[in-house]
């Protein structure tokens, strides 16, 4: 008989993060991407949370396996290593995140609200759709042009929601990603990012004190060693989409001056 060749497609994957980090959404885009569930409902089904406590709670507890069968998924991602800002297509899916979250009633509708009314999307609520994922914090709105996409991501410029400014962007296009695929493209390494200790700073009027994160990021491009430190940012989120920025805008500039 034969011998398989079905071992060698075998792979065995971790999804391991921190409370709140999108383990339940990439697992949910997995499962819909291997067509198990409808890709619309990724991020806010959480198929893989079995257990009642963590339906309830909105959070991961147990740990689960499955088995995914999968044709070429590496040919269908898209291109992060773009220059120039990525082309927005129709429809387009923005992605708002660092939302006020936790468990509270109408929580869901009454972000949704806000997400409409600050990108403009009261008049024809139909044209647009938001998911909001109150639990964790998030929400994905897909608007149906490129004028509408570029008109809402001008009108989010410096927006803060109960004291937490909230970060609106292409989905899929954040520094951070558009910097691993800079990386795949070129053959280099990921870079590695390492955050310093919280910073104390006393305040002269209030006397209080505030922490502030700063991250830096060593990579090896080609061969040069480049490495880039953010500037002071009172989150830790902050924080990495600086370095992540200041890196990838410094790629991109020795690149065109080549």
């Amino acid at each position: 008989m034969m011998k398989s060749s079905f071992k060698y497609l075998v792979r065995n994957a971790s999804i391991i993060a921190h409370v709140d980090h999108g383990k339940s959404t990439v697992a949910d885009h997995l499962l819909g991407r291997a067509r198990i569930i409808n890709v619309e409902r990724a991020g806010t089904v959480r198929e893989m949370d079995f257990d009642e406590e963590e339906k309830a709670r909105g959070i991961t507890i147990n740990s689960t396996g499955i088995t995914l069968f999968y044709e070429d998924w590496v040919s269908a991602k898209p291109d992060l290593s773009s220059k120039a800002e990525p082309e927005v297509t129709q429809p387009t899916e923005l992605y708002v995140g660092n939302l006020p979250f936790g468990p509270r009633e109408n929580k869901e509708a009454e972000l949704e609200q806000a997400i409409r009314v600050r990108l403009g999307l009261t008049a024809a609520p139909e044209a647009a759709q938001v998911r909001v994922n109150s639990k964790r914090g998030f929400a994905t709105v897909t608007v149906p042009s490129a004028a509408a996409a570029a008109a809402a991501l001008q009108a989010c410029e410096g927006w803060v929601l109960e004291e937490r400014p909230v970060l609106v962007e292409l989905k899929g296009h954040s520094p951070a990603q558009r910097l691993a695929g800079l990386c795949h493209e070129q053959g280099w390494p990921l870079p590695v990012v390492t955050v310093a200790k919280p910073q104390e700073q006393e305040q002269e009027q209030e006397q209080e004190q505030q922490q502030t994160f700063v991250c830096q990021l060593t990579l090896q491009a080609g061969d040069t060693a480049l490495t880039v430190q953010s500037q002071p940012q009172s989150t830790l989120r902050d924080a990495k989409r600086d370095v992540h920025t200041r890196a990838l805008t410094t790629l991109l500039k020795q690149q065109q001056q080549q």
